[in-house]
């Protein structure tokens, strides 16, 4: 064994010291890697797709766990009124033993309990996932001219479904992590406030699931203990899903749109990013004409928990070049030199029709036809 060579506190702090930029510019790099597939669909032709709730493209879910049982976000819309969401946390867990037994706390001699958590950062890919089955399922209805109540169950026999869409190995961790996931959106509530610019509301209060008791077995966190008279008892397998809540379910029917399913991909683990790059591309789509939004007004709909302008700044270009590197024709600029036609000194986010019209999906040619109808089976280009 070598001789040991102590170490000064100077020495440990120059050692130790991270290189923040250097390790922003790799992640950067990292993604623009990630992203390759989406320009291969792009020039081919083919994207697929899933259509994702605008009120979550909108106003999405914390990006870390958070102990408050209640998140509020808020965004303007481009006819100047307001979209409010608001995820409430509502779950508590009954601890139990090995043997199923309640565990007693003794000091209080009650059972003990836990609070499950609001969802938050990566949880927003299994409900991105479960809603564009809902959506696909309730379009299919649609064209055979019958009710669409009925896509409101989208059945989910493993967790190997969304693993493999998301590129996920089917081990235990990522079964583990899937699990928690879901065990904290079924118990999420979501209200969406629409006010009208002469102050008109429309709110709705509703759980995202309506029924908890249909999750594939791996997915069901539970842990229900087999008792020894049950073993060795064969039933009929139930047909295993979740099921939306009705006005939840009536939201995204009503207010969606087609995102490329390697955007999601690609920006699952980079959540404030998947946020900003998603609204970008809505602001994007929704575009009849250039749009100066003042930085306050960017705030209220973008990271709203910090005012510290340079960093809204500097993650806003990182989001914009990384939509450019699969879509060039995006047009939106932060602090443009000249805006308008006086060319004035812009303070704020630009955004605009794609250059030359050209749209993420081949084809595209007005801003409101942004619903794709593919067949139930399988997401597909629009």
């Amino acid at each position: 064994m070598g001789e040991l060579k102590k170490v000064s506190k100077e020495d440990f702090a120059l050692t130790s010291k991270r290189n923040y930029a250097a390790e922003k510019q790799r992640a950067q790099l990292s993604l623009f890697h990630d992203l390759e597939g989406l320009r291969s669909q792009r020039e081919a032709g083919d994207i697929p797709v899933w259509q994702v709730a605008l009120c979550l493209i909108l106003c999405g879910l914390p990006y870390n766990e958070t102990s408050e049982r209640s998140y509020t976000r808020r965004a303007r819309l481009g006819d100047g009124s307001w979209l409010t969401v608001t995820f409430t946390a509502t779950g508590k867990r009954y601890e139990q033993d090995e043997n199923g037994e309640p565990v007693v706390d003794p000091t209080t001699g009650e059972q003990k309990e836990t609070l499950v958590p609001l969802p938050y950062g990566a949880d927003r890919g299994p409900l991105h996932y479960l809603i564009n089955q809902a959506v696909l399922q309730a379009k299919e209805l649609q064209r055979q001219g019958l009710d669409t109540s009925a896509a409101r169950f989208v059945q989910w026999e493993t967790a190997n479904q969304y693993l493999a869409q998301m590129g996920k190995s089917t081990g235990g961790k990522n079964r583990d992590d899937l699990r928690a996931r879901i065990d904290r959106i079924k118990f999420c509530a979501i209200t969406v406030t629409r006010t009208a610019r002469g102050g008109r509301e429309k709110t709705l209060l509703t759980p995202m699931f309506s029924r908890t008791d249909l999750l594939p077995r791996s997915l069901d966190s539970s842990k229900r203990v087999t008792k020894p008279s049950e073993q060795g008892i064969s039933k009929t397998p139930a047909v295993t899903g979740v099921e939306f809540g009705q006005e939840f379910f009536e939201e995204f029917l009503l207010n969606h749109m087609p995102v490329p399913v390697h955007l999601l991909r690609s920006t699952m683990g980079r959540s404030q990013m998947q946020d900003y790059v998603l609204w970008l591309y809505w602001r994007a789509f929704a575009a009849k004409q250039d749009t100066l939004i003042p930085w306050p007004a960017v705030r209220e709909q973008l990271w709203q928990n910090d005012a510290t302008k340079r960093r809204l700044y500097t993650r806003l270009k990182a989001a914009i070049a990384t939509l450019r590197s699969v879509w060039p024709e995006l047009r939106a600029e932060v602090n443009p030199k000249s805006f308008g036609p006086e060319g004035k000194q812009g303070d704020g986010l630009m955004i605009g029709p794609p250059r030359n019209g050209i749209y993420m999906f081949p084809g595209s040619s007005a801003p409101k036809q942004i619903t794709v109808i593919p067949s139930a089976s399988s997401p597909r280009k629009r």
